[in-house]
């Protein structure tokens, strides 16, 4: 199911908010520029809730209970590990009839009991970090619900953002949260590896920005061509080996070089 963002906010109801990280943040000022009201922000940490309920002009709840006095759509916006305590405790507060979702991708709709008719998952799949606004017309939105009444109800929100909203079932988005991880944080981590490793040694990682630039253009627009280079692809031995001399003074850094070259070539022995 595939979606435009064409005037539904004219539809939606606010927007209440548990949490207040990174997710929560965006979130907030996604549906704020859309023209959808921000309601009640509620977190574990009130002082949290209170500078985030200023920031956006809003209310800081005080308690979960007080979140049964609203309407529209409420969001949990928590870390994974904490998504089964938070739905409980809206199970306590008597939220089971109100429309709640949350916003992981690896945590199935399960974490809902059953007692839960209005549940569903709202994930934006993209890396979100507080501070930094980002155009979610160009970011999926992956959708879950316990049935088709709450589908069609989180989707009027969905809509208001991205241009690219999408019903999934569990399985399919922790296998997209999965390859995420591997798209963001694993190449996060090793270009920041990378950088630190020529920083080290006095030299300037902004001489490889461009090549950063040119190799996520490559993989997004040629990956079926097969386009890999570099030594472990060709079996550059040679090449390999004075790379992880170069390295025999990081050993972490160099056995994930060894990995990687292995995975793209497993004929190398290095």
């Amino acid at each position: 199911m595939e979606s435009s963002n064409e005037n539904d906010h004219t539809r939606v109801n606010p927007i209440h908010l548990i949490g207040t990280g990174h997710v929560a943040w965006n979130l907030a000022k996604a549906f704020q520029e859309a023209g959808i009201p921000i309601g009640m922000i509620w977190s574990r940490t009130s002082a949290h809730a209170r500078d985030f309920a200023n920031e956006f002009h809003t209310i800081a709840a005080e308690s979960l209970e007080a979140l049964k006095q609203t309407s529209g759509l409420i969001l949990i916006c928590v870390p994974d590990h904490a998504i089964k305590d938070i739905t409980q405790a809206c199970e306590t507060a008597g939220l089971e009839d109100h429309l709640v979702c949350h916003t992981s991708g690896a945590t199935s709709l399960d974490v809902f009991s059953p007692n839960w008719h209005h549940a569903g998952v709202f994930y934006p799949l993209q890396t979100l970090t507080k501070g930094h606004v980002r155009d979610f017309s160009t970011i999926p939105i992956l959708l879950s619900a316990r049935n088709q009444g709450v589908m069609e109800q989180i989707s009027l929100y969905a809509r208001t953002l991205s241009k690219h909203v999408a019903q999934v079932s569990d399985q399919d988005r922790v296998r997209l949260h999965l390859a995420a991880v591997m798209v963001n944080n694993f190449v996060f981590h090793l270009v920041d590896k990378a950088f630190d490793e020529v920083e080290r040694h006095g030299l300037d990682p902004a001489y490889l920005h461009p090549l950063l630039e040119e190799t996520v253009r490559k993989v997004i627009e040629h990956r079926g061509e097969r386009v890999q280079t570099g030594p472990a692809i060709r079996g550059d031995i040679n090449s390999l080996v004075a790379h992880l001399k170069l390295l025999a003074d990081n050993p972490g850094l160099a056995g994930l070089y060894r990995k990687l070259s292995r995975s793209i070539n497993p004929e190398i022995d290095i």
